[in-house]
């Protein structure tokens, strides 16, 4: 009798034993560089992330490799701009030397280890401890013009002299009868000899030009036509060369428009041979014209005298 075959238990296959995925750090080059790369040549380069910013690179074949790259992260987390509504800040670290912008009101904000500290000079409403201007401002939209209009008839010279001059002269504060102010407009002067009719006024005829930078005098109608809308000084002044009788009245008006008067002196003789007066003008528009109209009554024709110091019509953007 023949044996039984011995029994056999579940076949057992072979584990394979699945060897971890190695990962390759790649850096991505460009054909010129490949040439110098030094990691072709088994160099380690420590200048990529070093050169501005001092991060930490590790050393080759260093085991605690990890520490330098954790040191690097903590510190980029305060050289990294944060960006975020400005409401949301609060939400942040105000790390000492961090930086915030606030995406929809521009304002800028540097940490200083515990309160994020807005710059002044950012955002919708700057503020600034002083400006400078190079050059005049173009026209009365700029905000250098509108910020200045309180102050500009006090920042002016003293229209006394030839020697006198916007280049010449720098004050703070300049009190006087008669003033122009330094930026671009016109000034016109000599009506020398001009004869002025008792009870009649008369448009001072001036022939001579001191300024006019924009081409407003005219010289048919004796007046002063502004090219630019905006805010003017307007100054003026008359010296009789006949001395006005005593009790006499006499005046000049500058007017603008042909009958709206903007500035008046007034004196009686035979006192005050020199009358002078200046005010500011708002809102002037493109187009209007200004001109020195003198009123007397002696019963005779007077005769207009001085010089450019003191018979002279300026009309000057603000």
């Amino acid at each position: 009798m023949e044996p039984l075959p011995r029994p056999r238990g579940p076949t057992r296959r072979p584990v394979r034993t699945q060897r971890p995925e190695r990962r390759r750090l790649c850096r991505k080059t460009t054909t010129a560089s490949r040439a110098t790369d030094s990691t072709a040549t088994g160099e380690h380069d420590d200048s990529a992330m070093t050169d501005n910013h001092s991060y930490n690179t590790p050393a080759k074949g260093a085991t605690d490799w990890h520490a330098p790259l954790n040191d690097n992260f903590e510190r980029l987390d305060g050289d990294v701009e944060v960006r975020d509504r400005e409401a949301n800040r609060g939400d942040y670290l105000a790390k000492a030397g961090a930086k915030f912008f606030a995406t929809d009101t521009g304002a800028t904000y540097i940490g200083d280890g515990s309160n994020w500290n807005r710059l002044a000079t950012s955002g919708e409403d700057p503020t600034f401890n002083s400006l400078r201007v190079e050059s005049a401002p173009s026209s009365n939209t700029d905000v250098v013009r509108q910020s200045e209009l309180s102050d500009k008839a006090d920042l002016v010279h003293s229209h006394s002299g030839d020697d006198i001059s916007p280049d010449t002269v720098s004050a703070t504060r300049v009190k006087a009868d008669t003033v122009v102010a330094t930026d671009v407009g016109t000034t016109v002067w000599d009506a020398y000899g001009q004869s002025v009719p008792s009870g009649s006024p008369t448009t001072i005829e001036f022939q001579n030009v001191e300024v006019d930078q924009r081409s407003q005098w005219s010289s048919s109608n004796y007046t002063i036509e502004v090219t630019e809308p905006g805010n003017y000084l307007v100054s003026g002044g008359i010296f009789w060369r006949d001395q006005p009788s005593s009790g006499t009245n006499h005046w000049f008006t500058v007017r603008r428009n042909g009958n709206v008067g903007v500035a008046q002196a007034f004196a009686e003789g035979p006192n005050d041979w020199q009358l002078q007066a200046s005010r500011p003008v708002l809102d002037v528009d493109s187009g209007d014209s200004f001109h020195l109209e003198v009123e007397q009554y002696e019963g005779s024709p007077l005769r207009i005298g001085g010089s450019r110091v003191s018979t002279y019509l300026s009309v000057v953007q603000l």
